[in-house]
This record gives C-alpha cells, sequence and structure tokens, in this order.
C-alpha cells in the first residue's frame, strides 16, 4: 500500500468526506457528488495545504492558529508545544475586531507615555482557521492583507468567505477530521525542522573543516561534497526508471500535470501549422484517460492565431486557459532592426499574475503538482514520462 493510499485512508476513517449539505456551487470542485442528501467531498484535495505549510515552515515562517470551537482547545495546545508556536488561545485580544488590520496602529496613553500595541508585533505569514464559520472576520482581515489564508472548509461555506481562502482544505468539523488535519501539520513541521537543523550542521562542519585546514584536506572534502551533489542531481538518461505498463498509474501521474505554452514574439515558429500543445493534451487525454490542462501565454500579434485555434478545438474535451502577455520593444541592436519589433515580458512577472490572480490556487486545488514550460520556439517539446517518474522519485527520496 503507497503512503498516498495509506493518507486516504486515514481521511476516509475519519468521515472527512462527509460534507453538511448539499454543496454549492463553489464548492462542486471538491466533491465527487451527492449522496442522502449529503455532499460526498474528495479526499484527494486535502493533501494540497500540507506541501503549502511546508514550505511556509522550511523558510521558519510564522503561523497563526485561529479556532473559537472548546472541542479543539486542547487539540491546537498541544500541536503549538510540540512545534514550538505561539497558541493564540492564550491571549484573547486576537478575537477583537481589527487585531490585524489595525495591529500597526499603537495606543498611547498620556499619564505614562507608553506605546502599547493592541496585536502582534508584526503580521504573520499564514493563518490557519480551523473553524471557517465562526471566524470569517479573521479571514476578511487576513485576505485585505494578503496574508495566505488556510482554512477548513466545508460543503455549506458562504462564497464571500469561500473566495478569501487561499488554500481551502476540504472537509467536515468533526473532533477526528481536525486532529488529524493538526497532525499532519505537526509531522511536517517537525520533518522541516529536522532539515533546517541537519543543513545548519552541515554548514558548520563545512566551515569548521575550512577553518582547520586551507590546504589539501579542506579542498578534498569540498570536492567530495560536490562529487556527490552531481551524483544526485545529474541522473543518466538511459538509468531513469521504465514507463509503467499500468495506464492507471500513469494516467494518476498525468492527472498531476499542467503543460504552460509561450506563445511570444512575432518572426518566431509559433507552432499553429501543427498545433503541436493541443496535439500534445489531446494525445495524452484520449490514451491515459487524464485531465492535463493546457494554458496558452499569447502576446497582441499572436492573439489573432491562438483564437483561431481555440475555435477549431472548442468542441474538445482539453481544458484550455488563454492569457495576454505583456510586450516590450526590442532594443535596437543593429541598424536593419525594426524598431517595431517587440519581444514578450520576463516569464516569471507571468508567473507572478498567475499566483495573484488565483490561477495557481485554482490548479493546486486541483491535484496539479508539476509543470511542463513550452517556450515559443520549443516545437519538439513532449512530456516524457520517465524524467516525470524520476521527478517524482526524487522528490519522496529527499523526505525523511
Amino acid at each position: 500500500m503507497t503512503l498516498h493510499s495509506i493518507l486516504i485512508q486515514k481521511l476516509l476513517s475519519t468521515n472527512a468526506h462527509m460534507g453538511r449539505r448539499v454543496a454549492a456551487h463553489h464548492f462542486k470542485q471538491f466533491t465527487y457528488g451527492v449522496r442522502n442528501a449529503v455532499a460526498i467531498i474528495d479526499s484527494d484535495k486535502t493533501r494540497n495545504a500540507c506541501h503549502f505549510i511546508s514550505i511556509l515552515a522550511s523558510q521558519r515562517a510564522a503561523f497563526m492558529f485561529v479556532n473559537t470551537n472548546p472541542l479543539f482547545d486542547e487539540i491546537i495546545l498541544q500541536m503549538t508545544k510540540k512545534i514550538g508556536c505561539y497558541n493564540p488561545n492564550m491571549n484573547s485580544l486576537w478575537r477583537m475586531g481589527g487585531f490585524l488590520t489595525n495591529s500597526s496602529s499603537p495606543k498611547k496613553f498620556r499619564s505614562r507615555n507608553k506605546r502599547i500595541r493592541f496585536g502582534p508585533s508584526k503580521l504573520p505569514d499564514c493563518v490557519v482557521v480551523l473553524d471557517t464559520d465562526q471566524k470569517s472576520s479573521v479571514v476578511m482581515e487576513a485576505a485585505k492583507l494578503q496574508v495566505p489564508i488556510v482554512a477548513l472548509v466545508d460543503s455549506s461555506i458562504p462564497l464571500e468567505t469561500y473566495s478569501r481562502i487561499t488554500y481551502p482544505v476540504p472537509g467536515n468539523d468533526s473532533v477526528q477530521f481536525v486532529y488529524l488535519f493538526c497532525n499532519m501539520i505537526t509531522k511536517t513541521f517537525l520533518s522541516e525542522q529536522k532539515k533546517l537543523e541537519l543543513l545548519q550542521d552541515d554548514e558548520a562542519r563545512v566551515g569548521i573543516d575550512g577553518k582547520e585546514g586551507k590546504g589539501g584536506k579542506s579542498s578534498k572534502n569540498n570536492s567530495e561534497i560536490d562529487h556527490s551533489n552531481d551524483k544526485v542531481l545529474v541522473v543518466p538518461y538511459d538509468s531513469l526508471e521504465p514507463i509503467s505498463e499500468d495506464i492507471a498509474e500513469t494516467k494518476i501521474l498525468l492527472d498531476k500535470l499542467v503543460v504552460v505554452k509561450f506563445d511570444g514574439a512575432s518572426g518566431t515558429n509559433m507552432g499553429f501549422g501543427c498545433p503541436m500543445p493541443f496535439t500534445l493534451s489531446m494525445s495524452l487525454n484520449s490514451k491515459y484517460g487524464c485531465k492535463v490542462p493546457l494554458i496558452l501565454m499569447d502576446t497582441n500579434e499572436t492573439n489573432d492565431d491562438i483564437q483561431k485555434v481555440l475555435e477549431k478545438y472548442s468542441g474538445s474535451k482539453i481544458d484550455i486557459h488563454s492569457f495576454s502577455q505583456t510586450q516590450e520593444p526590442q532594443p535596437k541592436l543593429f541598424e536593419g532592426l525594426s524598431g517595431k519589433e517587440f519581444y514578450p515580458s520576463d516569464h516569471g512577472a507571468m508567473f507572478l499574475s498567475l499566483i495573484k490572480g488565483g490561477t495557481l490556487d485554482v490548479l493546486l486545488s486541483q491535484g496539479k503538482e508539476y509543470v511542463l514550460v513550452v517556450n515559443s520556439d520549443n516545437a519538439a517539446a513532449v512530456v516524457d514520462l520517465s524524467i516525470l517518474i524520476m521527478v517524482l522519485i526524487l522528490r519522496f527520496s529527499s523526505l525523511p
């Protein structure tokens, strides 16, 4: 039994898949359907928030856990003690409105001439809400300050609150599910803290070795470290794992993939003579029965061509999203170069817009974890399943 199957089995054992009532339209992406007037929640979607928490924990981020249900107080207390995090339940000030938005407004007492902050000294890097229905005010304040929010959401959550949550965790608010979720957070924190301690020990050991000997011993150790890193990062293609003959396993792997195609400047091969990204997604979806979405980044010059192709494939089952890139004038490096030539803006800015626009959150909520980025001139790019399997193996092998 795989780790994924064990986690899903634990989620099902806590009845996390049982919603309160029939799900609203905005919550249907997290459900399988309805049975006996109760929404059946997809437990596989619950795993995505832990990955985001692990990234912040590795960067020593500050977390704020919000809970008003007395049934969860002991669970939150034990979790915060275990991970060494501040427990807001020990201070009742956070229950007041404006705890986050007014935290930078100090109150001055004239008699004592002192400044007292009725709130945290700095904003948290992430807010984790366990009873979203009761503390929608905290969600609104955190969203106003652009603080990422991880919250437990049920099928009865209103759209106004749901739209402000960065990483929703679908599931009911039972004590068993909250205990399992807090246990997952605790293990994630302890794992990342252990990695940081090992990294600091390695850095300190390398620094001591460098001070003890500036000659052969230090250079020898450094060469051994570099050589070991090369063995880990550089993998010969012939040694990659073969593709599994089981179509179901390949489908599970491809369901985590997204294809991003940049269709940029004029004068380059756009790929519309033979629409490679469309045929790539169609072949994968038809062969393995998966859902590989396609994100197109077009410019003003390529927008018309892309729209024609979208009309041609409007009846297909491919999930296509089209976005427009900004363009900047290309500098004149030669006299014969026309000043009307343009080139697309930086890809990093485009990925940032996907994050701020909410597209990345939607993809993460759908269980997407890997991206194949195809530039304008990469007309022969394909999805190599062997490389994708190796990325998955390296990712899980790095876990303790």
